[in-house]
């Protein structure tokens, strides 16, 4: 949630990067559990997310779009759809399900990182920092 904590405190000095700080701040998301996931802990493998944010979802219709793999229909379903289920609930299998398609989560485009929205901006605050520490 560090987009939108940045996007409520910009005011007091703070510094927003990347994607969805810019959404926020832009007004294309606004509510917190566009960026909220759900998790578990595993004793062996640690946390395991279980639910995609809405601004994953987002992101990675925009890149389906811009790649031709999805129709404008297509993505905008899998958007109402997502939309429709709790953040706890939404992921692709679910999504899929709600669009009668039993392989959405299997689809590379779902699976690849560049896709993970939340984790390219974090990639971004880390280069940040890395060019403020050579100051």
């Amino acid at each position: 949630m560090g987009a939108l904590r940045a996007v409520e405190t910009v005011a007091y000095g703070a510094v927003g990067i990347g994607t969805v700080y810019r959404w926020y701040l832009n007004g294309v998301i606004n509510k917190d559990d566009d960026v909220a996931i759900m998790y578990f802990i595993d004793e062996e493998k640690g946390y395991m997310v279980v639910s995609v944010p809405m601004v994953q979802i987002l992101w990675t219709v925009k890149r389906a779009r811009r790649l031709n793999i999805w129709s404008k229909e297509f993505s905008l379903s899998i958007v109402r759809c997502a939309r429709k289920l709790h953040w706890t609930e939404r992921n692709w299998k679910s999504i899929g399900e709600c669009l009668n398609i039993q392989n959405l989560h299997d689809q590379a485009i779902v699976n690849d990182f560049r896709s993970d929205i939340k984790a390219q901006d974090a990639l971004k605050v880390i280069k940040e920092i890395h060019k403020l520490e050579r100051m």
